[in-house]
């Protein structure tokens, strides 16, 4: 990783319209979170997160201590403070944070790098296991702190001992242990608390650190670094894991908690003792999940069939108290961001989609629950996987219609009201929902739909979000997991699916203004226009187009005629374009107006 890929300067000024995008003047600079095709999701000087035009920017290179000082001088003003709550949420936030933070450990990591390569840097400027994983984890420290899972990292040395060496006669035996480096980040993890993968950075750190400092040591160090970088590092021996300290407290912790759970006498008492103590094995769960080797974290959440999840998931059906509903929440997003592949395997078949429907329903009064709440459902149904069908007694249309009523203003009765939750927190739930209907005539989304006059605030969203590109219910949106199984598998851009399923429908599409078909015609060409062949998104586009054409007053009121014959003459004679788009491209041309 180079300092160009996420570090860019401003060629000119930009006046922003939209709120979601930034002011910028010449020279200035951004760190960028997220490439797309046309915008860059940045952060500026200020720590404000937004969207810039990529062609107003330029890559910027500069030396690796001036980057490591601009990201620590952005990072400390990244915060609510800094940002619109209306346009960006505190989880967003997070993510960039996170992100912020794994660019620093690479650039770090290189610098540790390129001085251990150079005997002169060395001296000129030494880096130690110390200074690094003190100075990395103090960031990760206030992500996780941001997220009220609390991180405390006491401060420690690394002692050193070279014994008796005397003129180089301490020899040292290239004879390694296979179990050396798990055994060595283990003892780090227990003396620091530091997180996996810093224990790993520190190890590492230290052993070139010595290699380049006594060659003598050379040989030995070239093969623990080997053994470093060997994948049963990441993937332990069960030998190896049964001795974690991680593994044993994870165990212990889970332990304790079925115990709390299943003592009934206690939790029928009026006050309830045993909510700190609760609270404080869910923390420590969360802190473990945070920290620990992934693999080990994976070992107790899918053992004995996700028994402890599904004790987790019981125990969340069951407790009332918001402070521990909340910390469950932690747990439960934790889980999904280690082991992904347990949504379509438990969660999806469990009682927890219904009882997160429950929470919205019952809490749209409290911000922070519904907000949870509308996260994990949308996670849940983010695979597109379908349901078991007794789901549709709690999640059905009038569910659906409950979220679309809070999304336009109104309360349940369809009275205009005012309600705290923004409209940009219950539309994701309903795109994931969406995503596992194959049938419009059993589609409970659309049929939900068919019943609104005015879903003006709907329609903007999802306006939009096409526009931006965005997929709200993604999965890396919610855990900020960027390579995961789930969202690996085969599955449609839930924005997309949703609006060509709204405009195959005159009835449905009439909840759409006129002026909204010319913005989505708008966006439609320029997405077109931008991307290359074989994209899927370009089918998407091209049957979004197709529904809009036949579906709306477009041939009475054609907008940009010329502009979208154009871009559909281009793809029809483009040679690289597939048949399918070819084929949609002239049953267009058909539904379209004369010039």
């Amino acid at each position: 990783m180079e300092s160009e890929c996420f570090l860019v300067k401003a060629l000119y000024d930009y006046e922003a319209i939209d709120a979601k995008v930034l002011n910028c003047t010449a020279d200035e600079r951004f760190i960028v979170i997220k490439h797309s095709n046309e915008w860059l999701y940045v952060v500026n000087t200020n720590g404000r997160l937004g969207y810039i035009p990529a062609n107003y920017v330029q890559s910027e290179c500069v030396d690796d201590n001036e980057f490591l000082a601009f990201i620590d001088s952005v990072v400390s003003l990244l915060d609510a403070k800094h940002n619109d709550c209306n346009t960006i949420t505190t989880r967003q936030i997070n993510h960039a944070q996170v992100k912020l933070t794994q660019i620093r450990c690479e650039v770090i990591q290189r610098i540790s790098q390129e001085a251990s390569c150079s005997p002169a840097a060395v001296h000129k400027a030494p880096v130690n296991g110390e200074h690094i994983s003190d100075a990395v984890h103090s960031h990760q420290r206030e992500v996780i702190e941001s997220n009220e899972v609390a991180v405390q990292t006491d401060n420690f040395e690394l002692d050193t001992s070279c014994g008796n060496l005397n003129g180089g006669q301490q020899s040292v035996s290239s004879d390694i242990p296979h179990d050396f480096i798990p055994n060595l980040i283990e003892r780090i993890r227990v003396s620091t608390e530091l997180s996996h993968n810093m224990c790993k950075l520190t190890a590492e750190t230290v052993i070139k650190f010595l290699k380049e400092m006594i060659p003598s040591f050379e040989a030995s160090c070239n093969i623990i670094l080997e053994q470093l970088n060997d994948e049963n590092v990441k993937c332990p021996s069960p030998d190896v894991m049964r001795q974690s300290s991680d593994l044993i407290n994870l165990n212990s912790l889970f332990r304790k908690l079925w115990f709390c759970k299943n003592d009934e006498q206690q939790r029928s008492w009026p006050v309830h003792e045993d909510e700190d103590t609760i609270e404080s094995y869910l923390k420590d769960i969360a802190k473990l999940f945070i920290n620990a080797n992934p693999s080990i974290s994976r070992e107790v959440i899918c053992k004995h069939g996700y028994d402890n999840v599904h004790m987790l998931v019981t125990y969340f059906q069951m407790e009332t108290r918001k402070r521990l509903r909340m910390r469950l929440y932690t747990v439960l997003f934790e889980i999904i961001r280690l082991a992904d592949q347990i949504i379509p395997d438990y969660m999806l078949n469990s009682v927890l989609p219904s009882a997160l429907a429950n929470e919205m329903l019952n809490h749209y009064d409290d911000v922070e629950r519904f907000t949870n709440a509308a996260l994990l459902f949308t996670a849940i149904f983010s695979t597109g996987h379908k349901p078991p069908i007794n789901i549709y007694e709690h999640i059905n249309d009038n569910f659906i219609d409950k979220l679309l009523k809070l999304i336009e203003g109104e309360d349940f009765d369809g009275n205009k009201s005012v309600t705290k939750i923004p409209p940009e927190t219950s539309i994701p739930p309903i795109l994931s929902f969406n995503l596992h209907f194959d049938d419009p005539e059993s589609n409970l989304v659309l049929k939900a739909l068919k019943k609104r006059i005015n879903a003006s605030q709907l329609t903007e969203i999802l306006v939009s979000h096409l526009n931006w590109e965005e997929d709200p219910s993604r999965l890396s949106h919610i855990v900020g997991k960027v390579n995961n199984v789930v969202d690996s598998m085969e599955r449609p851009n839930a924005v997309h699916k949703m609006l060509i399923e709204i405009f195959d429908s005159p009835e449905i599409a009439k909840i759409f203004y006129y002026n909204d078909v010319r913005v989505l015609v708008d966006i439609i060409v320029t997405h077109l226009n931008n991307l290359l062949p074989g994209d899927k998104s370009r089918i998407s586009y091209l049957k979004l187009a197709l529904n809009i054409i036949k579906n709306t007053n477009y041939s009475e009121e054609p907008h940009k005629l010329e502009e979208v014959l154009k871009c559909l003459n281009f793809i029809t004679n483009d040679e690289n374009s597939s048949e399918e788009e070819k084929q949609l491209t002239h049953t267009i041309k058909q539904h379209l107006p004369a010039e």
